[in-house]
């Protein structure tokens, strides 16, 4: 019967979970409900900010400490009029919505959210590890052994988003952080979406685009899949297997499959990629298999994973970033924008509630643009 056969299936998850150790990988009867963590009440007038650590199109970032801890966080400042004119208010909400209700050692949690009459704020953990990008621009590339713990906690985070019908696209060096403890800590969620069946939004870095999104015929969670093995190249070699001079000629090389690891011996890592970076998505690692997450542990490249202590963060980390974190408080002749910080007393608000005002403004866009064609 339907249920008997619901009731194996369980309860087949359930003794994969307790022999590999996955403690968050065990189904329930049905889909699984995330529930949000709990937000911090934080308001901007008790943060100190200590200098920008990164900047985005529409974004900055900055190292800041609550004056009433000794933590450190990275607070991401929105410009609300950017996002409003961009079209990027639906995607920051949907953005904020997914972060809310994560929860996982390897996925870097969102603390608070706030805003004011300008700008909205996104309050993250700080890490001291910086980057993976970061790390493989001063090593040039990594080991086989480096690389494995990495990859092995990726494979952690991409299981939990997954279990959750969450499709990160955009898995690549640049939106995987290092823990104090060199352990991962994936961010980079501006494309994140749940996706149940198939989702047809061309997004994604052209190095790292799966060839499904190209072709515009429809895509699932194997995106992330694609994404894992470029990285895993990248990692080994030190440049994308795809790269080319524009991007459309990295678009061609990607939809050809056309890569090469010249001539470099890679052992049991080359196989790896070489099944993750299948065009046919059907046929690649992740794509078809019933139970894709078990399938790659089996592989010959992760023999030797305790995944237990992988699951767990008990693993050490091939590097541990330096500890001491030197830094001064920022002028207002360094950055004007402080001013906003120490004389706007922002609300601590829901994500829904915080972004509604960037809702209203792109409605007012829309009757512009509706007005001005109505001129034409």
């Amino acid at each position: 019967s339907v249920a008997a056969r619901e009731e194996e299936r369980v309860s087949k998850l359930e003794r994969e979970a307790a022999r590999q150790g996955l403690v968050d990988a065990i189904h329930d009867r049905g889909s699984m409900a995330l529930k949000a963590p709990k937000s911090k009440n934080y308001k901007l007038k008790d943060f100190q900010l200590l200098k920008i650590v990164g900047r985005g199109s529409m974004s900055t970032v900055f190292l800041a400490k609550h004056t009433g801890e000794v933590r450190y966080y990275a607070m991401k400042a929105f410009r609300k009029s950017d996002l409003a004119h961009s079209g990027r208010v639906h995607s920051l909400q949907s953005e904020v919505d997914i972060l809310r209700v994560l929860d996982s050692r390897f996925i870097l949690p969102l603390i608070s959210t706030m805003q004011d009459s300008l700008r909205v704020y996104l309050v993250f953990d700080h890490v001291k590890g910086g980057s993976l990008f970061d790390l493989l621009r001063t090593r040039g590339r990594f080991s086989e052994e480096h690389m494995r713990l990495y990859v092995c906690e990726l494979l952690v985070a991409m299981e939990y988003l997954h279990l959750h019908s969450i499709a990160h696209r955009s898995i690549r060096p640049e939106s995987i952080l290092l823990s104090s403890e060199g352990h991962v800590r994936l961010a980079g969620f501006e494309f994140a979406k749940q996706v149940t069946d198939r989702t047809f939004t061309c997004c994604g870095a052209p190095d790292y685009v799966a060839p499904e999104v190209l072709e515009g015929k429809g895509y699932g969670r194997t995106v992330d899949w694609w994404c894992l093995g470029v990285t895993c190249y990248e990692l080994l070699m030190g440049f994308p297997p795809f790269s080319d001079r524009t991007p459309f000629l990295i678009y061609q090389r990607v939809c050809r499959g056309d890569y090469s690891f010249h001539g470099a011996k890679l052992g049991d890592s080359e196989k790896l990629i070489s099944q993750l970076l299948v065009t046919n998505r059907t046929r690649r690692l992740g794509g078809a298999q019933a139970e894709p997450f078990s399938w790659a542990r089996r592989l010959k490249f992760f023999r030797f994973v305790d995944w237990a202590a992988v699951r767990h963060g008990q693993t050490v980390a091939p590097w541990v970033p330096p500890q001491r974190l030197s830094v001064k408080p920022m002028c207002r002749a360094e950055n004007p924008v402080i001013d906003m910080f120490e004389d706007q007393e922002a609300q601590v608000v829901q994500a829904a509630d915080a972004l509604q005002v960037f809702q209203d403004m792109e409605e007012k866009e829309r009757e512009a643009r509706r007005r001005v064609r109505g001129l034409l």
